[in-house]
């Protein structure tokens, strides 16, 4: 077993890849990138997550806005013992202080702001952008190679779904796993696309993610198991929910901070769920 994050992501954008291709026998094998401020991968293998780049903590895998990733551990010794830190500065710094940040020398964390300054010519932003993308292809084919294979690439969350220019980038040395990119419809931003090219060996998606209805089916589908009396009304007013979700009502960071009537409150975002008895509460 091993920890990770972005799960909700990861398991919505799979799980939706796998019907987009008509099946898991279309998509045995997909490789999962959540890239935004902070970024995660994950190989899936016939629907089961089989690898994921973050660990115990986030600041695992590749580089982000501001943490470091995947470092020599024998760094954080060498940093607290140079400086006089302790561990926990430490740990603030490559958690807060670091990845792109670090990497552009300041110019930020934000890579909007990273692809501007380095069509402007400035040179830490680039090294910035073009380490993210080398970290990123690196954990591409390291999954690639633990899957035996890789059928579909998805790209999603804030930088995956809206920079175009950082998924070429990524891809810019895929050619061998059989990857091949259309110029013009990796242009498209928030789109559920497919972007490779049709003879392209490799099935390149990129899926909005929607934690907020992998989290109403989810508790739909739980809740549904439990419904008895009472409870029923509860089930049915989460799967209105998720179909609201579905059709895209209302702004996504809204559609669950309401209080049902039923006395359900579900948070925008958690990991976890308690199932509650009849008139109970749902809590993160």
């Amino acid at each position: 077993r091993r920890y990770g994050f972005h799960g909700t992501s990861h398991r919505f954008v799979s799980k939706r890849c796998i019907e987009l291709m008509g099946g898991v026998e279309n998509a045995h094998r997909v490789i999962v990138c959540h890239l935004g401020n902070g970024s995660s991968l994950s190989a899936v293998k016939d629907g089961k997550c089989q690898d994921t780049s973050m660990g115990l903590s986030p600041l695992a895998g590749v580089p982000m806005g501001t943490r470091a990733g995947d470092i020599d551990t024998c760094v954080a010794q060498f940093i607290m013992n140079k400086y006089n830190m302790s561990a926990d500065d430490c740990l603030t710094m490559l958690n807060k202080k670091s990845g792109v940040l670090a990497l552009s020398d300041g110019v930020s964390s934000d890579f909007r702001d990273l692809d501007a300054a380095a069509e402007k010519g400035n040179e830490a932003a680039q090294l910035a952008l073009d380490k993210f993308a080398y970290e990123v292809r690196k954990y591409i084919g390291a999954y690639a190679a633990a899957l035996g294979g890789v059928d579909c690439i998805v790209f999603t969350a804030g930088v995956g779904e809206n920079s175009g220019s950082m998924r070429a980038s990524i891809c810019d040395g895929l050619e061998y796993l059989g990857v091949k990119l259309d110029a013009e419809k990796n242009k498209l931003r928030g789109e559920e696309v497919i972007i490779s090219t049709p003879d392209s060996k490799v099935t390149v998606w990129v899926i909005p993610t929607n934690e907020e209805l992998m989290i109403a089916q989810d508790t739909a589908a739980h809740g549904s198991s439990h419904a008895h009396h009472g409870h029923a009304e509860q089930v049915h007013m989460l799967l209105h929910c998720q179909g609201c979700a579905g059709n895209g009502k209302g702004h996504r960071a809204d559609q669950f901070k309401i209080k049902l009537k039923t006395g359900i409150v579900i948070p925008p975002v958690y990991n976890s769920i308690t199932i509650p008895r009849p008139q109970g509460k749902i809590y993160p």
